[in-house]
């Protein structure tokens, strides 16, 4: 996938929260919940979040699927899977991958939902990585 050039120096510096918070301050953290909110999610379900970036949708995901269920952060930046890992505690049932969204790392049929906040402006071809996702 090819991603837009100033989301791995975002990762790298750090910048990436910062700018998000400038451009949206509160109301991102609220898009955020609202989006979380509409997926419907029960516990024990299997939900991916795509271009996770630095995570700041994970924990609120886990708290709704519970232990019982699975949450994924993808990305195809290490460096921003750290800055993710950073803000996790200790033993949360979440996975970090490193990988795009036009070729997915899992099996068909595989989530109940996916959640993309942000990542999908950061890649070329949307509709690719919307196709991979349905499948």
């Amino acid at each position: 996938m090819p991603v837009k050039p100033g989301y791995r120096v975002w990762g790298r510096t750090g910048l990436y929260e910062p700018l998000v918070a400038s451009a949206l301050g509160r109301s991102g953290r609220d898009l955020r919940t609202r989006a979380v909110d509409a997926l419907a999610l029960r516990a024990g379900e299997r939900v991916l979040d795509l271009g996770t970036g630095t995570g700041l949708s994970l924990l609120p995901l886990a708290a709704v699927v519970g232990p019982s269920g699975r949450v994924i952060g993808l990305d195809p930046y290490p460096e921003m899977l750290a800055r993710a890992r950073a803000r996790l505690p200790a033993g949360a049932a979440i996975e970090l991958v490193v990988g795009r969204g036009e070729e997915l790392p899992l099996a068909d049929g595989s989530l109940d939902a996916a959640i993309s906040t942000f990542g999908l402006t950061a890649v070329d071809d949307p509709a690719r990585v919307l196709r991979e996702v349905r499948r």
